[in-house]
């Protein structure tokens, strides 16, 4: 019994060495994708970062975005509307925006729009942590971009004449994972 348990110990010490081979690769990829700002927990295997999405009006926000790590999976998340946000008028417009959302989840295969529980809007990608390589996870990520541009240039006016582009960074306290 006793050799069981060490054996399972070096294999949990064997998954953390991994997993923190694959903190130290996303860094790098990060900083090779000009992130300025970067956060990490190398204890939690989790980043918060901004991401900088800037619209052909000239406006610019910054979004707050969550990865995190596990032995088989690399989540990422954006949140990038709030629910209260979204106006009350027309009283259609929140299950109609969910429909469009649910639309482009089918329609764009890397693209994937999600709530959490106090109904605010997220981009995300997951990615497998096993073969993980820079072009991947650049395309994954960049994903997430192509979902804020796609909700405010052309799922929004759809609906409405506007919803004010509000910055999630700093405003966000707490992330669903």
């Amino acid at each position: 019994m006793a050799d069981e348990k060490k054996e399972g110990e070096m294999d949990s010490e064997k998954v953390q060495v991994e997993l923190l081979k694959t903190h130290d690769q996303i860094r790098d990829y990060l900083l090779k994708m000009q992130f300025k700002q970067i956060n990490e927990d190398r204890e939690k295997f989790t980043f918060v970062l901004p991401l900088q999405v800037n619209f052909d009006s000239g406006e610019q926000i910054n979004l707050k975005t969550r990865i995190v790590i596990t032995p088989i999976w690399i989540f990422c998340k954006c949140c990038i509307l709030f629910y209260t946000s979204i106006p009350k008028e027309p009283d259609t417009i929140f299950n109609d925006l969910m429909e469009q959302l649910l639309y482009a989840n089918f329609f764009y295969s890397e693209l994937t729009y999600s709530l959490d529980e106090e109904r605010n809007i997220y981009a995300e990608c997951d990615l497998p942590r096993i073969g993980l390589n820079f072009e991947n996870f650049e395309s994954e990520f960049n994903s997430i971009l192509f979902g804020v541009l796609h909700l405010y240039n052309e799922i929004i006016p759809k609906l409405v004449k506007s919803i004010k582009k509000i910055d999630t960074y700093k405003k966000t306290k707490n992330m669903y994972t």
